[in-house]
C-alpha cells in the first residue's frame, strides 16, 4: 500500500544524496549500470520524485527531463510490487502535465513492454541497445493514468 511511503517532488541539489543513494542502489549495485552513465549530467535540470518510508529512509525515485523523457525509476528491492512505481510514475506524469507537455516518452528494456499494454503507450523508432540490453522507446500524452507499477526504469 502506497499510503505508507511519502511521495514529493524534490530539487536535485537539495535532495541529491538521498536520490544517489536509491539509483546507486538499484541500478549500479543490483543491474550493474555504469555509473557513468547513471548519472549522466541530465539531474540539475530535471525534475524529480523521491519516496521515503515512514522511517524517512529513501526507498524509490524518478525523474522527468525537460525534453519529456521519464526515467531512473527505481523502487528498492524490498519496497517492490506494492505500488510504490506507479505512484513515482504517477507523480512524474503530474508535474509534466504541470510544465504543460502535453507528451512523455520512456525507454523501457524490451521484456518489459508488455507492463505497458494498459496504458497508450506507443513504440517510437527502431529498438535499440542500452547497457548491453535492448529497449524501445514509447510515447505516450501526460494525461496517461493506466500506467504500470514498475520496480525500476533506467
Amino acid at each position: 500500500m502506497v499510503s505508507k511511503f511519502q511521495v514529493r517532488q524534490v530539487n536535485w541539489h537539495d535532495a541529491r544524496p538521498l536520490l544517489q543513494q536509491v539509483r546507486y542502489r538499484v541500478f549500479v549495485c543490483e543491474l550493474r549500470v555504469d555509473p557513468r552513465s547513471e548519472f549522466d549530467g541530465n539531474d540539475e535540470h530535471a525534475w524529480h520524485i523521491l519516496a521515503c518510508d515512514r522511517a524517512g529512509t529513501p526507498v524509490g525515485t524518478g525523474r522527468l527531463c525537460r525534453n519529456g523523457e521519464i526515467g531512473r525509476i527505481a523502487v528498492v528491492m524490498e519496497h517492490r510490487n506494492q505500488g510504490l512505481g506507479q505512484a513515482i510514475t504517477k507523480s512524474l506524469f503530474r508535474v509534466a502535465r504541470h510544465q504543460q507537455l502535453s507528451d512523455v516518452f520512456m525507454k523501457p528494456e524490451l521484456g518489459d513492454i508488455d507492463k505497458f499494454s494498459q496504458c497508450a503507450a506507443n513504440p517510437v523508432g527502431p529498438v535499440f541497445m542500452e547497457e548491453g540490453i535492448p529497449h524501445q522507446q514509447l510515447i505516450c500524452s501526460a494525461d496517461d493514468v493506466k500506467l504500470p507499477d514498475l520496480s525500476y526504469l533506467h
